[in-house]
């Protein structure tokens, strides 16, 4: 009997990558979720870090996500979901939107698609219209060429865009 035989190469490790590289979504809608797979299932249990970043988009604010960066996989299966919450606002701002890159994994290798990008499309852009900008007092004494007036003006709603009064005398 021949005990020399060579021992097999470990398998591969499963790939992991973000199912789709980008998703919009409105900023009405409640939750979404993007799915992290393996192309093939998991011989064991896989762990895989990622990390968030918002462009234009605060977490707290805009989104939370529910995994604290870090998702598992268990062993047999191929995918788990990063699951975000969308948080409405009553802003009129423009689309933001929060990126995460897949950066380690245990039991796994991170592929090449590893960032994903989420667009938060302002729901409150059919109320697209600029706030209406009113005088709410004058204040202040002054002879011609001396003195000061005070202005105070008031928005008919918020702006998350900074709004500029022309003024002309």
């Amino acid at each position: 009997m021949d005990n020399d035989a060579a021992t097999p190469p470990p398998a591969a490790l499963p790939i992991a990558s973000f199912s789709m590289a980008s998703a919009s979504v409105s900023e009405a809608q409640a939750n979404y979720s993007v799915a992290v797979t393996l192309d093939k299932p998991a011989p064991a249990p896989v762990t895989i870090s990622f990390s968030s970043q918002g462009v234009g988009a605060v977490q707290g604010v805009d989104y939370s996500i529910a995994q604290a960066g870090s998702i598992s996989i268990a062993q047999g299966a191929q995918s788990a979901m990063i699951n975000f919450s969308i948080i409405d606002d009553n802003a009129v701002e423009q689309a933001e939107s929060v990126s995460l890159v897949l950066s380690s994994a245990v039991g796994a290798t991170i592929g090449s698609a590893s960032q994903f990008s989420l667009s938060i499309v302002d729901n409150d852009a059919a109320n697209n219209t600029p706030p209406i900008v009113s005088l709410a007092a004058v204040s202040g004494a002054a002879s011609e060429g001396q003195g000061t007036y005070n202005l105070v003006f008031n928005l008919n709603k918020v702006s998350a865009q900074p709004v500029t009064v022309m003024l002309v005398l």
